[in-house]
């Protein structure tokens, strides 16, 4: 009886050979030789360098290495970098506190960021030497107050934006310019997160078309076996069909009534054809069309069918026959030797797919709406609020056969698509948005944003929305972590609909809480905002219905009516609301139209946004009101 594996470890056999091969999911190692226990592996190899991983080509046998970084890979073993010298020692070291390391993936190349400050970097940080260097040039970082650098992973271009200001640029600001800082935002260039995600369906559509080969070339191979009998099976057809014909046709156009006899053996000789290979759509005369005489309501349809039928050629019969016995290959259990080289193909693409997804899931966990941060009010009652549509991505870690909620993101992926001219690869993109690293990311990119927006820009509030229940539980966790204090709204009890569960997070404890949120109706759709109270103002957290095929005008006046009925269940006298959130229509046109229908015992409404906050989108769609 063999040993059980060594931990990692497990068995697999491999659909081209039959061969067993082992395989490490820790390391990537792949192996022919099956693994012994740590005290019995050879020792002569050396650890592989950060990035590389071993395997073992299927064809051949022979082991090869590769970067999934670079996209290099090679015969020979990759050795380490000699650690000899002062600099590979400290790139061996680890990364000060607060900087991670992350791999671009349109140069492959690996930069570091840190979170709290913003500042990205293509060199490697060294501990106590960043703080130093940033002391004696800050210029290198954050030359004015507010200012941070950002690296933009589909050009690798450098950016930077203002945390006070709102402002992004592609130029490194200067001291000269500070007085310039109040003017508009400027927009970073909307194709170049495209720019990503086109590189990465040229990736996918790659692996899918090399896996698409395969699999023909293995139906290919089953036809050259099967052609003989094939063959000979539509000529059994074609002399079956061409006997019926040669009494029915003459039938035909005499327009008189065809025999039941000779339909009857037409008949047998298509179902023999159906039979063989299991065809779920027949076309087999019915008992009642067999029986239609000249002149009858049915007598037309059936001359057509017979005429189809006994019309078909020897060629069209052969590539009939050949067609209906891929799809029964296709099908699966007709061959087990096929089936297996099926499997091994989609096993392949499968483990190909998820590198892909897992080397693009810092773009393609993106949001398509961006955080909104207002001061909102005047002082002493000034409050620091951020707005999130955070775009519900599927619940990660599904049971086997729940398929996912798909509602969050098809809109943003059509819109990508359409953008980039490539509907036809719409269906890779929603399988990578729907994948578990990229959702992973997704959950770790809002934790992220949350954290750095009140502990790092000292916001007071933050409202969000399209939140999931398994995104709400993670949100809970670091509240308590944290002692933050969170209200969420109700969700939606539809399994096969978003949850859209909206979100209030504050530093310090609420008032009162309006449980399970407002309940806000339009047309067939019912939102659920979260709403509490702190200190004298009311916030509450939106997600606007969006109506099917509305225009924006219509749109608006939703926005209006949201905001009328938000007054009458929580406006009071001596308190004012602060509305932020996902509008669905322009935030500045709806405060516009709000003040000109003041609802009653209101003063005023103020206006906090963007220049633009969606993707594909001119105008603000996110945003805070505050009604006083």
């Amino acid at each position: 009886m063999q040993a059980s594996l060594p931990s990692g470890w497990t068995e697999h056999p491999d659909a081209s050979t039959g061969k067993t091969f082992y395989h490490n999911a820790s390391t990537g190692v792949t192996s022919w030789d099956r693994p012994q226990a740590a005290a019995a592996l050879p020792q002569a190899a050396s650890a592989l360098p950060v990035g590389w991983t071993e395997h073992v080509d299927p064809g051949s046998g022979k082991t090869f290495f590769s970067n999934a970084a670079t996209g290099e890979t090679s015969w020979e073993r990759p050795q380490a970098p000699a650690a000899a010298t002062p600099q590979a020692a400290a790139a061996a070291a680890p990364l000060p506190a607060g900087w991670t390391e992350h791999v671009d993936p349109g140069s492959g190349k690996t930069f570091f960021s840190q979170t709290a400050t913003g500042v990205t970097s293509w060199e490697r940080p060294q501990g106590d030497a960043v703080a130093a260097a940033a002391q004696s040039q800050p210029q290198a970082s954050n030359p004015l107050e507010g200012w941070s650098e950002h690296l933009d992973a589909a050009s690798g271009r450098s950016f930077f934006s203002n945390a006070l200001t709102g402002e992004t640029t592609w130029e490194r600001p200067q001291a000269a310019q500070q007085s310039q800082s109040a003017q508009p935002a400027a927009q970073v260039a909307p194709d170049e997160p495209l720019r990503s995600i086109a590189a990465f369906l040229d990736e996918a559509k790659t692996v899918k078309a090399e896996i698409s080969m395969h699999e023909e070339q293995a139906l290919m191979a089953m036809l050259a076996q099967h052609a003989t009998t094939l063959k000979m099976n539509a000529a059994q057809t074609f002399a079956a069909i061409s006997k019926a014909a040669s009494e029915l046709l003459p039938k035909v156009q005499e327009k008189a009534a065809l025999p039941a006899s000779t339909l009857g053996d037409l008949n047998s000789a298509i179902q023999a054809f159906e039979l063989r290979y299991g065809c779920a759509k027949s076309e087999c005369m019915s008992t009642q069309m067999m029986m239609a005489k000249p002149g009858g309501r049915n007598y037309p349809t059936l001359v057509q069918q017979v005429e189809t039928l006994c019309g078909r050629t020897l060629p069209e019969l052969e590539e009939r026959e050949a067609a209906a016995f891929k799809e029964q290959l296709l099908k699966g259990g007709v061959d087990p030797g096929f089936d297996a080289q099926v499997a091994g193909a989609q096993a392949k693409s499968m483990f190909a797919m998820q590198s892909l997804w897992q080397k693009y899931a810092q773009i393609l966990c993106q949001s398509d709406h961006q955080p909104v941060y207002k001061k909102v009010g005047t002082s002493p009652e000034e409050l620091s609020v951020m707005c999130w549509n955070v775009m519900e991505f599927p619940q990660g870690r599904r049971k086997a056969g729940v398929s996912p909620v798909l509602e969050g993101l098809l809109p943003f992926c059509d819109l990508v698509v359409k953008k980039l001219q490539r509907e036809d690869d719409r269906q890779l993109l929603v399988d990578a948005l729907s994948s578990e690293p990229v959702i992973a990311a997704h959950s770790g990119q809002v934790m992220q944003v949350i954290s750095d927006a009140l502990d790092t820009r000292s916001m007071d509030v933050v409202l969000l929305q399209e939140i999931g229940r398994d995104l709400q539980d993670k949100i809970k966790d670091v509240c308590r972590g944290k002692s933050w204090y969170a209200s969420f709204s109700s969700g939606d009890d539809d399994s096969d609909r978003c949850d859209a569960i909206t979100a209030i997070i504050s530093k310090n404890e609420f008032g009162e809480e309006e449980g399970g949120g407002v309940e806000v109706q339009e047309a067939k759709t019912t939102r659920y905002f979260a709403a509490a109270r702190r200190g004298n103002a009311w916030l509450v957290s939106c997600h606007v219905p969006q109506l099917s095929q509305a225009t924006e005008t219509a749109k608006q006046d939703v926005g209006v009516k949201t905001v009328q009925k938000l007054v009458q269940e929580l406006h009071r006298k001596g308190l004012r609301l602060i509305v932020g959130g996902d509008w669905n229509a322009d935030v500045k046109a709806v405060k516009t139209k709000s003040s000109a229908h003041m609802p009653y015992g209101c003063t005023g409404v103020n206006c906090y946004t963007d220049e633009k906050t969606c993707f594909g989108v001119d105008f603000p769609v996110d945003g805070m009101l505050e009604i006083l």
